[in-house]
């Protein structure tokens, strides 16, 4: 590492260089932007070379910016194995464990059985990240996962714990007189929407935008949120109708659900983790029980409690 150069450089250089924007880097690092801007050009004034250029589609790393970026990233990979390496000689039950889950499955499943975790393990604190990027297990951004998918990365290690299914639903009151139990396409259509916006990150956004194309007119979107919880929110408080996970549905109560569970948007939820965090004894201790609680929620998850009400 060049003299004077520190970690804590380092760190700002990654960050930018992830997500092309100095906003959203220093979101990530938890300060402000001009702090991320001047920590930069400090870098860039001790080293003699730019490592950015600005442009339409964000900070883009110069030749030299890469460089940094590579041995960076070796960096940062070598700190997490001497970090697991420590990690893995813990056996008290005690500590923080980082938890990142997509925010509506973390806000409607995971934040709930915190409490029950506490009394099992007193002495383990949670840091619950609701996120719906992929967060980077393997460099220390959480100690275990909860995510959608249907390819688990190769480098983790976790279990299936149940299939997600998402369905369309609307507050009661939204719906017209006499027809909360069937709906026909052009009631649906003429239903005012929630919908998703451009800048949501899920992996399902082409999904469900087909099925709003499919069955809202666009005049009738009358709300788009960038994220699924935010969606569910309006939909339980009447704004419109939409796509809601069925899990979702039984926590808020009070939704009609009009029509099957779209295929499309069928997907797996998993619990994953590091293959050496598995010996460090709070993370596995954490695992295991989100494992076996979110387990019996199954039938919640593939929406078998609510009897489907066909549009």
């Amino acid at each position: 590492m060049i003299r004077g150069m520190h970690w804590d450089d380092l760190r700002y250089v990654l960050a930018v260089h992830a997500s092309s924007s100095v906003a959203t880097a220093a979101g990530q690092l938890g300060v402000s932007n001009v702090t991320v801007f001047r920590r930069l050009k400090a870098l860039e004034k001790q080293l003699g070379v730019r490592l950015f250029d600005r442009t339409r589609k964000g900070y883009v790393a110069t030749a030299p910016g890469l460089e940094i970026v590579r041995q960076a990233e070796r960096i940062q990979q070598e700190i997490g194995v001497l970090e697991r390496r420590v990690w893995r000689q813990d056996k008290e039950l005690s500590g923080v464990v980082r938890i990142t889950a997509p925010d509506s499955t973390g806000t409607f499943v995971v934040a709930p059985l915190i409490g029950a975790l506490h009394k099992v393990h007193p002495k383990i604190r949670v840091e619950l990240k609701l996120d719906n990027r992929v967060f980077n297990i393997s460099k220390r951004d959480a100690d275990i996962a909860i995510r959608p998918t249907t390819s688990p990365p190769e480098n983790l290690i976790g279990h299936r714990l149940a299939s997600l299914a998402h369905a369309p639903y609307a507050a009661a009151r939204l719906l017209p007189r006499g027809k909360r139990r069937r709906l026909d396409p052009a009631d649906l259509a003429d239903l005012p929407w929630v919908g998703l916006d451009d800048t949501y990150t899920g992996h399902l956004m082409s999904a469900y935008q087909r099925y709003l194309d499919a069955h809202a007119r666009p005049d009738r979107i009358v709300l788009r949120v960038n994220s699924t919880l935010g969606m569910a929110l309006a939909v339980r408080d009447g704004v419109g109708a939409g796509v809601v996970s069925c899990v979702g549905a039984a926590y808020l109560g009070g939704l009609v659900r009009l029509g099957p569970a779209i295929d499309a948007l069928q997907t797996d939820l998993w619990i994953l983790t590091h293959p050496e965090l598995r010996e460090v004894a709070r993370v596995a201790s954490v695992y295991a029980f989100l494992r076996e609680e979110i387990t019996r929620m199954r039938p919640l998850f593939a929406g078998d409690d609510v009897a489907t009400r066909r549009a």
